[in-house]
């Protein structure tokens, strides 16, 4: 296990845990209540090697516009074919 310093690379989330009105419940310690009790749902944020991959919600390294005109063409392509 490494450090969170300047100038290193870190793999980390953060959580939204006011989305779910997060609170360890009956007992539970921490631990166990991020692990049983948190999803991807609740991932606010992923850093990957010190770089924001998703930030707020959305994704940092996806075009967006340029996703959608992909899946579209696709769509396009793969309806043609069926008929």
């Amino acid at each position: 296990i490494g450090s969170l310093e300047l100038g290193k690379q870190a793999d980390l989330i953060t959580l939204d845990l006011e989305e779910i009105g997060w609170a360890p419940l009956g007992g539970q310690d921490v631990y166990t209540a991020l692990v049983y009790g948190v999803s991807g749902m609740h991932v606010r944020d992923t850093m990957v090697a010190g770089r924001w991959v998703f930030r707020n919600g959305r994704y940092q390294t996806i075009n967006y516009p340029q996703a959608r005109a992909d899946l579209e063409a696709a769509y396009a392509t793969l309806s043609q074919q069926r008929k």
